[in-house]
Protein backbone atom coordinates (compact mmCIF):
# COMPACT_ATOMS: atom_id res chain seq x y z
CA UNK A 1 0.00 0.00 0.00
CA UNK A 2 0.94 3.12 -0.91
CA UNK A 3 0.24 6.58 1.17
CA UNK A 4 0.97 10.36 -0.39
CA UNK A 5 0.75 13.43 2.09
CA UNK A 6 -1.07 16.01 -0.19
CA UNK A 7 -1.36 19.16 1.96
CA UNK A 8 0.92 19.25 5.21
CA UNK A 9 0.22 22.33 6.95
CA UNK A 10 -0.27 23.29 10.63
CA UNK A 11 -3.59 21.50 11.02
CA UNK A 12 -5.25 19.63 14.24
CA UNK A 13 -7.13 17.46 11.98
CA UNK A 14 -6.28 14.72 9.63
CA UNK A 15 -8.02 12.88 6.44
CA UNK A 16 -7.31 9.73 6.04
CA UNK A 17 -8.82 8.81 2.04
CA UNK A 18 -8.53 5.28 1.14
CA UNK A 19 -8.99 5.88 -3.13
CA UNK A 20 -10.39 2.74 -4.79
CA UNK A 21 -8.39 -0.06 -7.08
CA UNK A 22 -6.17 1.41 -9.91
CA UNK A 23 -6.20 4.92 -9.01
CA UNK A 24 -3.56 6.90 -7.32
CA UNK A 25 -3.23 10.68 -5.33
CA UNK A 26 -4.16 12.66 -8.26
CA UNK A 27 -7.86 12.33 -8.01
CA UNK A 28 -7.44 14.53 -4.51
CA UNK A 29 -5.56 16.82 -5.28
CA UNK A 30 -6.67 20.27 -4.50
CA UNK A 31 -9.64 19.06 -3.07
CA UNK A 32 -9.88 19.41 0.75
CA UNK A 33 -9.15 22.29 2.53
CA UNK A 34 -8.55 22.44 6.55
CA UNK A 35 -6.74 19.59 7.19
CA UNK A 36 -3.63 17.43 6.02
CA UNK A 37 -4.87 15.07 3.36
CA UNK A 38 -3.28 11.48 2.97
CA UNK A 39 -3.84 9.64 -0.06
CA UNK A 40 -4.04 5.44 0.19
CA UNK A 41 -3.27 3.51 -2.65
CA UNK A 42 -2.19 0.59 -4.46
CA UNK A 43 -3.25 -1.99 -2.49
CA UNK A 44 -0.81 -5.00 -3.91
CA UNK A 45 1.04 -5.02 -0.63
CA UNK A 46 -1.11 -4.47 2.15
CA UNK A 47 1.12 -5.14 5.13
CA UNK A 48 3.53 -2.66 3.31
CA UNK A 49 2.99 1.21 3.89
CA UNK A 50 6.22 2.77 2.97
CA UNK A 51 6.48 6.77 3.92
CA UNK A 52 3.25 5.62 6.50
CA UNK A 53 2.60 9.38 8.49
CA UNK A 54 3.05 9.76 12.08
CA UNK A 55 -0.52 10.74 13.15
CA UNK A 56 0.37 11.23 16.63
CA UNK A 57 0.22 14.87 16.42
CA UNK A 58 -3.56 15.09 15.41
CA UNK A 59 -6.59 15.77 17.45
CA UNK A 60 -9.01 14.41 14.90
CA UNK A 61 -8.50 11.56 12.50
CA UNK A 62 -11.20 11.13 9.99
CA UNK A 63 -11.45 8.36 7.28
CA UNK A 64 -13.35 8.26 4.13
CA UNK A 65 -12.93 5.38 1.72
CA UNK A 66 -13.88 5.31 -1.64
CA UNK A 67 -14.95 1.76 -3.74
CA UNK A 68 -12.19 -1.05 -3.10
CA UNK A 69 -11.01 1.62 -0.20
CA UNK A 70 -13.69 0.59 2.08
CA UNK A 71 -12.10 -3.01 2.13
CA UNK A 72 -8.63 -1.77 2.19
CA UNK A 73 -9.53 0.93 4.70
CA UNK A 74 -11.47 -1.78 7.07
CA UNK A 75 -8.50 -4.33 6.55
CA UNK A 76 -5.81 -2.01 7.02
CA UNK A 77 -7.69 -0.02 10.62
CA UNK A 78 -8.87 -3.44 11.82
CA UNK A 79 -4.86 -4.35 11.75
CA UNK A 80 -3.62 -1.01 13.14
CA UNK A 81 -6.15 0.13 15.91
CA UNK A 82 -6.28 3.43 15.11
CA UNK A 83 -8.83 5.56 16.64
CA UNK A 84 -10.53 7.84 14.27
CA UNK A 85 -13.56 10.03 14.87
CA UNK A 86 -15.71 9.86 11.97
CA UNK A 87 -15.37 7.18 9.19
CA UNK A 88 -17.08 7.19 5.35
CA UNK A 89 -17.85 5.06 3.38
CA UNK A 90 -18.51 5.93 -0.55
CA UNK A 91 -19.46 3.07 -2.93
CA UNK A 92 -17.87 0.29 -1.20
CA UNK A 93 -17.99 -2.65 0.84
CA UNK A 94 -15.84 -4.54 3.60
CA UNK A 95 -16.84 -7.66 1.26
CA UNK A 96 -15.71 -6.01 -1.75
CA UNK A 97 -15.91 -9.76 -3.94
CA UNK A 98 -19.27 -11.09 -3.07
CA UNK A 99 -22.42 -12.25 -4.92
CA UNK A 100 -24.41 -10.76 -2.21
CA UNK A 101 -22.69 -7.65 -0.72
CA UNK A 102 -19.98 -6.43 -3.41
CA UNK A 103 -18.81 -7.29 -6.85
CA UNK A 104 -20.07 -10.83 -7.83
CA UNK A 105 -17.11 -12.96 -8.41
CA UNK A 106 -18.37 -13.38 -12.28
CA UNK A 107 -18.03 -9.71 -12.99
CA UNK A 108 -14.63 -9.55 -10.94
CA UNK A 109 -12.89 -11.72 -13.29
CA UNK A 110 -14.61 -10.46 -16.38
CA UNK A 111 -13.16 -7.10 -15.14
CA UNK A 112 -9.84 -8.60 -14.36
CA UNK A 113 -9.50 -9.99 -18.00
CA UNK A 114 -10.25 -6.71 -19.69
CA UNK A 115 -8.01 -4.87 -17.81
CA UNK A 116 -5.28 -7.60 -18.41
CA UNK A 117 -6.38 -7.57 -22.44
CA UNK A 118 -7.16 -3.60 -22.84
CA UNK A 119 -6.05 -1.95 -20.23
CA UNK A 120 -8.01 0.48 -17.55
CA UNK A 121 -9.15 2.93 -19.74
CA UNK A 122 -12.62 1.12 -20.68
CA UNK A 123 -13.02 0.97 -16.73
CA UNK A 124 -12.63 4.64 -16.43
CA UNK A 125 -15.34 5.28 -18.95
CA UNK A 126 -17.97 3.12 -17.39
CA UNK A 127 -16.59 4.62 -13.98
CA UNK A 128 -17.27 8.41 -14.67
CA UNK A 129 -20.38 9.81 -15.92
CA UNK A 130 -21.09 12.78 -17.72
CA UNK A 131 -18.88 15.23 -19.65
CA UNK A 132 -17.96 17.64 -17.19
CA UNK A 133 -16.46 14.72 -14.64
CA UNK A 134 -15.46 13.47 -17.43
CA UNK A 135 -13.29 16.19 -18.61
CA UNK A 136 -12.26 16.84 -15.04
CA UNK A 137 -11.20 13.35 -14.08
CA UNK A 138 -9.13 13.25 -17.25
CA UNK A 139 -7.11 15.82 -16.32
CA UNK A 140 -5.80 13.54 -13.26
CA UNK A 141 -5.80 10.03 -14.44
CA UNK A 142 -3.73 8.08 -12.40
CA UNK A 143 -0.40 8.08 -13.23
CA UNK A 144 0.30 3.98 -13.26
CA UNK A 145 0.30 1.16 -15.39
CA UNK A 146 -0.39 -2.04 -13.01
CA UNK A 147 -4.22 -1.99 -12.04
CA UNK A 148 -4.30 -5.67 -13.84
CA UNK A 149 -1.24 -6.84 -11.31
CA UNK A 150 -2.99 -4.55 -8.61
CA UNK A 151 -6.75 -6.52 -9.19
CA UNK A 152 -5.02 -9.53 -9.10
CA UNK A 153 -3.25 -9.19 -5.35
CA UNK A 154 -6.60 -7.72 -4.73
CA UNK A 155 -8.65 -10.66 -5.64
CA UNK A 156 -6.04 -12.97 -3.63
CA UNK A 157 -6.08 -11.03 -0.41
CA UNK A 158 -10.11 -10.78 -0.53
CA UNK A 159 -11.02 -13.89 -1.21
CA UNK A 160 -7.99 -14.91 1.59
CA UNK A 161 -9.58 -13.16 4.23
Amino acid sequence: MKVCNLRKGDFSDALLFFNGWGMDYRIMENRIDGCDVFVFYDYRDMEACPGFPDLSSYENIYVAAWSMGVWAASYWLGKTGLSVRTSVALCGTESPIDDNYGISELFYKITLKGIRKMGPSKFYERMIAGDKDSEDFAGRLPERKDQAEELEALWNLCMAV
